[in-house]
């Protein structure tokens, strides 16, 4: 099946309801940063309030809760697709988008642990001619500290070094470093 990818931050209302109709009717429809409609953080809604109605309102990219719903499982919704949403921010959501029958399955990707790291390293960098890929993964593992970094982080740096593995270890310090510095800046 062929992966359409929306980021849902980048489109409105009608963007999505074209977009959606123009998709073939067995696919993979992949919806990133779920969280950012309007009515995906509750500290908004306040339903003792007449004029606050959480089907009318958009994210900042004009996606409301009421489109979202339709696009899923609504009276124009097609079946034989598989919905993906993504989120940074599950505890955002409004219920009704994760309620069961309309999101069956959730999985929590978790940031990297040690033996990932090492893992990773083997994986990636590993098997090159005189290399002791056991000693040097072991080292950057004991570089990269424990649940601080995605597998999608660490694997970006890796890449960098595909044909130095002792770079990788060598400069790990510094890109940890770097990283965790612009997190704090960030904030």
């Amino acid at each position: 099946m062929n992966i359409y990818i929306f980021s849902i931050p980048n489109i409105d209302d009608r963007n999505l309801k074209d977009l959606f109709a123009s998709l073939p009717e067995r696919c993979i429809a992949l919806l990133e940063d779920i969280d950012v409609i309007g009515a995906a953080s509750p500290q908004h809604f306040n339903p003792s309030e007449p004029d606050n109605n959480r089907d009318i309102r958009s994210s900042p990219g004009g996606v409301s809760l009421s489109s979202v719903l339709n696009t899923l499982d609504g009276v124009s919704s097609q079946v034989n697709r598989i919905f993906i949403l993504t989120t940074n921010h599950l505890h955002k959501l409004d219920k009704a988008i994760i309620r069961p029958g309309r999101v069956d399955m959730k999985a929590e990707f978790e940031l990297a642990s040690k033996s990932i790291a090492k893992a990773m390293f083997t994986y990636m960098l590993g098997g090159q001619e005189n290399v002791d890929t056991e000693e040097q993964s072991e080292a950057f593992a004991g570089r990269v500290p424990d649940s601080k970094f995605s597998p999608a982080e660490i694997m970006n740096y890796l890449q960098r070094y595909r044909k130095a593995p002792a770079g990788a270890v060598e400069n790990c310090g510094k890109w940890v470093d770097n990283l965790l510095q612009e997190r704090r800046m960030n904030k």
